[in-house]
């Protein structure tokens, strides 16, 4: 059996961002992420209410992907951030099984929902999250489908002015392939600088 390649695109980590990978107690942990298990509950994070979570290895995959944080009771992440907006970034994956129908809150509000997990195949979202009151909130449930469990296996928190930070690729480099500050995702010249319009018509030079 093929594994699951590196997860790509991990965003670029700035002062005061927070990357969890979710798992075991005992489960490795990806380079420069903390170990989020279904016991975590800390003064600074963890689960509001660890008792009805399970974590499972699968023992296959990055450690990224090869374990999760699994329930099929609704349940809280909290972190202590800055006030502020932040950008989520949450990472989904089940080597073994399909799961559906997986709704996540941000801060009591409704980010994501109908979330459904091809087996083997990772599923990369991302909210944009207000924070005013220094607790970042993520609440996981499942809201029906064939399988009653929601799972989560990254939670990455960066702050952020109402924009998604640049990305990495695998081997951590920034995705920003023709240097001139934009990122890739948003270049309009691929290859040219966009930060150049000396004839001020709204387009880069280089286009």
């Amino acid at each position: 059996l093929s594994q699951v390649p590196c997860q790509e695109n991990l965003p670029v980590k700035p002062e005061d961002s927070y990357s969890f990978d979710l798992g075991t107690d005992s489960s490795a942990v990806y380079q420069g992420f903390i170990r989020l298990s279904s016991s975590t509950n800390t003064l600074s994070y963890g689960w509001v209410n660890p008792d009805n979570l399970q974590a499972l290895e699968r023992g296959e995959g990055d450690e990224l992907a090869r374990d999760f944080v699994y329930s099929d009771k609704a349940n809280t992440v909290e972190v202590k951030v800055k006030n502020g907006t932040w950008a989520v970034f949450l990472g989904f994956v089940d080597m073994d099984q399909a799961r559906d129908d997986i709704q996540v809150k941000a801060v009591g509000e409704v980010g994501l929902s109908d979330i459904d997990i091809e087996e083997r195949v990772p599923l990369k979202e991302s909210i944009i999250v207000h924070v005013n009151d220094g607790k970042l909130t993520l609440e996981f449930s499942d809201q029906g489908g064939e399988d009653p469990n929601w799972i989560i296996n990254r939670i990455s928190l960066f702050p952020s002015e109402d924009e998604l930070p640049c990305e990495l690729d695998c081997n951590g480099n920034i995705l920003d392939s023709d240097g001139d500050g934009v990122c890739d995702t948003n270049d309009v010249c691929d290859g040219g600088d966009d930060t150049i319009d000396n004839d001020e018509d709204g387009v880069p030079d280089a286009c």
